[in-house]
């Protein structure tokens, strides 16, 4: 080791009068060691005096308010100071849950005396490439002698041995018993088995939630507003329902609120992220980015706007992949399989257009998974004439209502969030006990008895997010009526409800869908018309006989045949035709079941979903028989 200039009073120094020299090879528990100043995790501050010194592997460190400084000892005995870099205090190690992925816990000084908190992973300070020296420059680190100064302060990262352990974690939401915030403060609401202190160490890029105002000015000029205005209700809902998922075994899910510019529907967006005071992303990323920001919303609620930025080929895939709450498996450099981004979430997101309707306009078809797993509400409400409000609280319009509410909202943005979990993380079981009775309530009161699957799991979303609202107002958060949120949820799904035409099952509804198009399209040129009269007897009481030629030139590409009676027109199709062309993309079994139990289809006398017939030039041919009541007559 060179011997420093004594010259040099920045650089190099004695030690000052009252600052001590440990000897040895012994590590200093800097959460311990600060004379004063201690912040609320126990790590000495930049702006407090202290003065302490560190070991790693027999090398000698002084970690003060002025930064790194190695200690160096002439052969006389003499202790110099050399200044690596400015404050930077390594004070505790960290690991995830697994006691995998270490690091280390470092608190940064920038030149304006601005305090960062960072995790430094251990696999990082292995990196040649310069992207932790990068990392630490744009926090305000100043690095004192370039890399000759910059491989010493790697090697004091690298071997000082902090006492202090913390738990971290990737994502923001609930780790057990405790809910990590994602705040610029850090929060952490809870207490796991653990008594440890939680850091977020996310391996995606999180936007940390501002925290704004608090709870009372909230309820009184935010929350008081939604009164009267369900979608407003429900949106503020679906933010405190997003924190409900895990504790309540509920699957991830998506509303969409769908209807014409300018009417209100981004407000409704910007609002309902001031309760966590998260932000409104942006639907115009790839699907590898959509899973870091879903991965980065973990319990609790993403919004984004405007889905006609996405790109509407990944619009189906994407559906899937947030309701699924998984991205996908890959390789890392190293040939090894990446563990996948993970979710739990709801989303609420906006457009013009419904997701069918955009898919439909590229030659797609949206499937029944992906329209229950992204739901869509018309966002206007009845005939009021303002868009997304019913309720304008004494203003003139909806313009000046819209302004007042976002205005006051972004005031007071992330204190309903906060109070929410607090409260959230001291009754978990008492909320268990409490959902299942109201879920099945909302449904039993809410829902068609007759209701196919998908209505009714897409109703318990409808229903968690009135529980969520209902929960808020039992806590003393919205100052709402007891029923505001339930009202709310309700109105909103029978909104989707009327809007979505029927309670079936949305694979027979766009099956039944198709087979009318079909027939309205080619009835006249792929059905071969069978013409009938009495028996010669003329006797009205005599079965019918068919009279026809084997074959008509004028259908081509027949699929089947058609008959008039005096009860309507009946279809004779194929069995082939039926499934490649009038069922495509459908499972025909499934859809002729279901035609004959809606009154569509007759089946044979022996209780067969396929007929035997007799039909031109084709002699007892199995074909499916729907009856005039498939194109909308009575069944």
């Amino acid at each position: 080791m060179e011997k420093p200039n004594r010259k040099d009073h920045e650089n190099n120094s004695k030690p000052e009068m009252g600052q001590s020299v440990v000897n040895g090879n012994e590590s200093i528990d800097i959460s311990r060691s600060a004379d004063t100043g201690a912040t609320l995790d126990g790590a000495p501050s930049s702006s407090s005096y202290f003065s302490i010194i560190a070991i790693a592997e027999g090398t000698e460190y002084e970690l003060s308010q002025q930064g790194v400084f190695l200690l160096i000892r002439d052969p006389d005995g003499e202790v110099y100071r050399h200044k690596l870099c400015t404050f930077l205090v390594c004070f505790a190690w960290t690991r995830d849950s697994d006691n995998c992925q270490w690091g280390r816990v470092v608190r940064i000084g920038d030149p304006d005396g601005v305090e960062h908190v960072m995790i430094i992973p251990s696999s990082a300070l292995a990196d040649e490439k310069g992207e932790l020296r990068s990392t630490l420059l744009s926090q305000g680190v100043r690095i004192i002698g370039g890399m000759k100064a910059w491989r010493k302060v790697i090697y004091y990262l690298e071997n000082y041995d902090p006492i202090k352990r913390v738990r971290c974690v990737a994502k923001v939401g609930w780790h057990g018993n405790v809910y990590v915030m994602g705040d610029n403060k850090g929060t952490v609401i809870g207490s796991g088995p653990l008594a440890e202190e939680i850091y977020l160490q996310a391996t995606v890029s999180v936007r940390l939630c501002r925290l704004l105002g608090n709870i009372d000015d909230w309820r009184l000029h935010v929350a008081s507003l939604a009164v009267g205005n369900s979608r407003l209700a429900f949106v503020l809902s679906s933010a405190f329902a997003g924190a409900l998922l895990h504790i309540l075994g509920v699957h991830s899910g998506s509303f969409n609120l769908r209807g014409s510019s300018s009417i209100g529907k981004t407000k409704l967006l910007i609002i309902a992220v001031t309760v966590f005071g998260n932000h409104v992303e942006s639907w115009r990323a790839t699907d590898n980015a959509m899973e870091a920001v879903a991965a980065a919303h973990n319990d609790r609620l993403m919004v984004v706007d405007e889905l006609g930025q996405l790109d509407v080929k990944l619009l189906g895939s994407i559906a899937y992949m947030l309701g699924n709450e998984r991205g996908k498996t890959r390789m890392t450099g190293a040939i090894q399989v990446r563990k996948p981004f993970e979710w739990r979430l709801l989303l609420l997101s906006s457009s013009e257009l419904s997701m069918s309707d955009m898919m439909e306009s590229v030659g797609k078809r949206s499937m029944a998974g992906q329209d229950t797993r992204m739901v869509d509400i018309p966002a206007a409400v009845g005939q009021s004439g303002f868009g997304v409000w019913e309720n304008l609280h004494g203003f003139t319009g909806g313009a000046a209502f819209s302004d007042h509410v976002e205005e006051v909202a972004l005031k007071y943005s992330g204190s309903a969030g906060e109070a929410f979990i607090r409260r959230l993380a001291e009754g978990r079981e008492a909320v268990r006990h409490e959902w299942q009775p109201y879920k099945s309530r909302f449904i039993s009161e809410h829902v068609p008895a007759d209701a196919d699957g998908q209505v009714l799991r897409v109703a318990e979303r409808f229903a968690l997010v009135g529980f969520a609202g209902w929960l808020a107002t039992t806590y003393g958060i919205t100052g709402w009526p007891e029923r505001e949120s339930e009202a709310a949820a309700v109105t909103c799904m029978k909104a989707w409800l009327t809007d979505r035409g029927s309670v079936n099952g949305l694979e027979w509804e766009k099956a039944l869908d198709q087979i009318r198009l079909y027939i309205e399209r080619h009835g006249s040129a792929r059905f071969q018309e069978i013409e009938r009269r009495l028996r010669q007897n003329q006797n009205p009481d005599a079965p019918e006989v068919s009279k026809f030629p084997e074959r008509d030139a004028s259908v081509q590409n027949r699929v089947g045949f058609k008959e008039r009676r005096i009860d309507g027109v009946h279809y004779f199709i194929l069995p082939e035709a039926w499934r490649k062309e009038l069922c495509k993309g459908y499972d025909s079994g499934l859809v002729a079941d279901q035609m004959a139990k809606k009154g569509y289809l007759q089946k044979s006398t022996d209780g067969k979903l396929q007929d035997r017939r007799t039909l031109p030039g084709l002699v007892n041919q199995r074909c499916y028989h729907l009856l005039p009541t498939v194109m909308g007559g009575e069944a």
